[in-house]
C-alpha cells in the first residue's frame, strides 16, 4: 500500500524523526477558574501523599514494590489516581514547592525552579485507553487544587496525550528544542516559571 511518507526522501524523514525525538511540547493552565467536570466524573479520585496510603491503594495492583515511587512520596511529590471497583484507570504525579524539578524526557533535560504544579509520568493501562480517563484525571486534579497554576509537557508524537491536555483547558505554551528556545523561556519567565537547561 502506498503511503504519503514515501513521497518524502529517506534522509529528510530521518531528520524529522530525530527532531521529533528531541522535542517537547509545554502547556500551561492558570488556576483562576474551575473546569467543568468531564462526563466520566463518577470514578474514584484519590490524592496520595504518603507511602502508607500508597500501599493500601496501589499495592493491590502492583507485583513488586516500586522504589522510585516510595522516594517520590518521601520527597513530597503527590500521586493522583482515578479508579473504580475494577481497578486502576489512570494515574500520574504532580510536584510543587520544590527548589527544582528535573525533566528528563524525550531526550530533553531541563530544570524547573519553584513554580506552579508540574504534572508528569501519567499512565493509563493499555485496555483503558481511548476512554477519556487521562483527561478526567487532569480535570479532577486541577479542580482539587483550584487556584494554582499548572504546567505539563509531552512529546509531539503522543497525540492521545495532546488531545487530553488540550481538552482539559491547557493552552500550548511553546516547544522546547535542542536549540532556539529563547521565546519559550521568555514566555515561561513571564509566568514566573524558572526554567533552564540542565548540565
Amino acid at each position: 500500500m502506498f503511503k504519503i511518507q514515501n513521497l518524502i526522501p529517506k534522509k529528510i524523514r530521518k531528520r524529522i524523526s530525530i527532531y521529533l525525538r528531541q522535542t517537547v511540547y509545554f502547556y500551561f493552565k492558570n488556576g483562576e477558574n474551575e473546569i467543568s467536570a468531564p462526563k466520566r466524573d463518577d470514578k474514584d479520585f484519590i490524592v496520595i501523599e504518603d507511602y502508607e496510603t500508597y500501599q493500601k491503594i496501589i499495592g493491590v495492583y502492583i507485583i513488586e514494590e516500586i522504589t522510585e515511587h516510595k522516594q517520590r512520596l518521601a520527597d513530597g511529590v503527590k500521586m493522583v489516581v482515578l479508579k473504580d471497583t475494577n481497578g486502576m484507570l489512570c494515574s500520574g504525579w504532580l510536584i510543587s514547592n520544590t527548589p527544582k524539578f528535573q525533566i528528563n524526557y524525550n531526550k530533553t533535560n531541563l530544570k524547573i525552579g519553584k513554580t506552579a504544579f508540574n504534572f508528569f509520568n501519567f499512565e493509563t493501562p493499555e485496555h483503558q485507553r481511548r476512554n477519556g480517563y487521562y483527561q478526567t484525571l487532569l480535570v479532577r486534579t486541577m479542580n482539587y487544587f483550584n487556584g494554582y497554576d499548572f504546567l505539563i509537557y509531552t512529546a509531539p508524537s503522543n497525540i492521545g496525550s495532546i488531545n487530553g491536555i488540550l481538552g482539559s483547558g491547557f493552552k500550548k505554551l511553546g516547544t522546547y528544542r535542542t536549540i532556539g528556545n529563547k521565546m519559550l523561556f521568555k514566555k515561561m519567565k513571564s509566568l514566573n516559571i524558572d526554567i533552564k537547561k540542565a548540565k
